[in-house]
C-alpha cells in the first residue's frame, strides 16, 4: 500500500494503478458508440457514450473475428470486459473482449428525426443544388483560425493560383459554435462568389456541430454556391446534404473552386492565337476584295469591254449556226415525213385517183350519178371520164 505522502515515480504509479484496476471483476457495459476506428493492427478503438459521460474501448483484434460487420457510430451496444490502463499514455481504457448491438442510440434516433425534419423542408433536394462559378473573383472560408483544414486550403491555392483572393470568416468548429457558424456562413455568403466550410477529421462526435439544424439551414440559405469538405470521406453530416457540392477533405473542396492559374493562361493564349489568325485572315480577305475594285485606266476598261463584246459576239454566232442546223436538220426530217406520206407515192405504185367536178376525192359510188363526168389521176398524167354506170 502507498503510504502517506511517499514519493513514487510516474511508471511505479502507473503500474500500482494497472494492479489496483485489475482487481475489478469482468463487467457488462452499455452505452452509445461516439466514435470509432481501426487501428493498424487490426484492433478496433472505440469510445462510448451515455449522456456527457464518456468511456474509452479497446477490442483487440484476436476477439474481431466473431463480428460479421464492423459496429457504427450511433449504436447502442453492450460490451463485456475489464478496465485497464492501456498504451504508451497510460490512458484508462476499457479492454473489451465481447459486444453485442441493442440497437440505434439516442444520439443516432436524434440525428433520424432531425434529418427528417430538414427533409420535409425541402432542403435536401437536389434541384437546389447550385452550380459552382468557373472564375470565382474571391472564395470565402469558413473555419477556424488554428484548424488544419485552413492550412490545407492555403497549400491548395498556393499550388494553383498564388495571390488569389480569399476572405476567411473565422468560426470554431467543434462545441457550442452553432450561432458563430450562422454568423460566419452569413458574412462569407455576403461578400463572395462561392463558400467553403471546411473541417478537419476527428471523432463522431466533434462534427456535431454540423448536424445542429440551425447551422444547416444557414447552409441552405447561403446566397452563393456553398462546398462542405468536413471530416473524411467516410464522414457524413446534415451540412453534407444540404452543401452544393461535397468535398472529401478541405483540401479537395479547395481544388474544386480554385481556377489553376497555368491552364489560365494557357487558355488564353489559345483564345489570343485563334484572334489573331482570325485578323489575319480578314486582313487578307479584304485586301483581296479591295484589289479587284480598284481604280483603274479608263483605256483599260474600254479595252476589257471590248474583248468580253468581241467574246459575246463571237458566242451568239455560234449559237445561231447551232441553231440554224438544228432548224435545218427538223425541216429534212418533216419533208422526208410529208413525201412518205403523199398520194403521189401510192400512185406510181399503179393506183388512181377520182376527182369530182370541184376537185374532191371520190370515196364512194353513192356520191356518183350516171352521166357525171370525172377527173382520174395517175402516177403520170390524168384522164377525163364519164359515168356509164353505177355497181353498189
Amino acid at each position: 500500500m502507498l503510504q502517506h505522502r511517499q514519493r513514487i515515480g510516474v511508471g511505479e504509479l502507473t503500474r500500482q494503478i494497472s494492479r489496483a484496476l485489475g482487481r475489478f471483476p469482468v463487467l457488462e457495459v452499455e452505452g452509445e458508440i461516439a466514435s470509432f476506428k481501426v487501428g493498424p493492427t487490426g484492433h478496433w478503438h472505440f469510445s462510448l457514450v451515455e449522456g456527457s459521460d464518456k468511456l474509452s474501448c479497446v477490442l483487440f483484434s484476436s476477439h474481431t473475428w466473431q463480428f460479421n460487420s464492423l459496429p457504427q457510430v450511433g449504436q447502442q451496444v453492450a460490451v463485456r470486459g475489464q478496465v485497464s490502463v492501456f498504451g504508451a499514455r497510460s490512458q484508462l481504457s476499457f479492454q473489451a473482449t465481447w459486444m453485442c448491438k441493442r440497437g440505434a442510440g439516442e444520439r443516432l434516433r436524434e440525428l433520424a428525426r432531425r434529418r427528417e425534419i430538414l427533409s420535409k423542408e425541402g432542403l435536401f433536394d437536389p434541384s437546389r443544388k447550385r452550380p459552382l462559378p468557373r472564375f470565382p473573383r474571391r472564395v470565402g472560408i469558413v473555419t477556424s483560425l488554428g484548424a488544419a483544414a485552413l492550412q490545407d486550403v492555403r497549400k491548395v491555392v498556393a499550388q494553383r493560383f498564388p495571390g488569389f483572393p480569399l476572405l476567411l470568416c473565422p468560426s470554431r468548429v467543434q462545441g457550442q459554435v452553432t450561432q458563430e457558424l450562422i454568423a460566419a456562413i452569413a458574412a462569407a455568403g455576403s461578400r463572395c462568389d462561392v463558400v467553403l466550410l471546411v473541417r478537419g477529421g476527428g471523432a463522431r462526435e466533434d462534427l456535431a456541430a454540423f448536424d445542429e439544424m440551425d447551422v444547416v439551414r444557414a447552409v441552405a440559405a447561403c446566397p452563393v454556391p456553398l462546398v462542405a469538405g468536413i471530416g473524411h470521406g467516410s464522414d457524413q453530416t446534415l451540412v453534407d446534404l444540404a452543401a452544393d457540392r461535397i468535398a472529401a477533405t478541405p483540401s479537395q473542396a479547395a481544388e474544386l473552386v480554385i481556377p489553376k492559374r497555368a491552364e489560365l493562361a494557357r487558355q488564353v493564349q489559345v483564345r489570343q492565337d485563334r484572334l489573331v489568325r482570325a485578323l489575319e485572315q480578314g486582313q487578307r480577305s479584304r485586301r483581296t476584295r479591295l484589289q479587284g475594285l480598284r481604280l483603274r485606266h479608263p483605256q483599260e476598261r474600254v479595252n476589257q469591254g471590248k474583248l468580253r463584246a468581241a467574246d459575246l459576239s463571237l458566242r451568239l454566232q455560234e449559237a445561231i449556226g447551232r441553231r440554224q442546223i438544228d432548224w435545218r436538220r427538223g425541216l429534212m426530217q418533216q419533208a422526208a415525213q410529208l413525201d412518205a406520206y403523199s398520194p403521189l407515192k401510192v400512185l406510181g405504185r399503179g393506183y388512181s385517183l377520182a376527182l369530182d367536178e370541184s376537185g374532191q376525192a371520190v370515196r364512194s359510188t353513192q356520191a356518183l350519178v350516171v352521166g357525171q363526168r370525172l377527173s382520174l389521176r395517175f402516177g403520170q398524167g390524168a384522164a377525163t371520164v364519164q359515168v356509164e354506170d353505177i355497181e353498189s
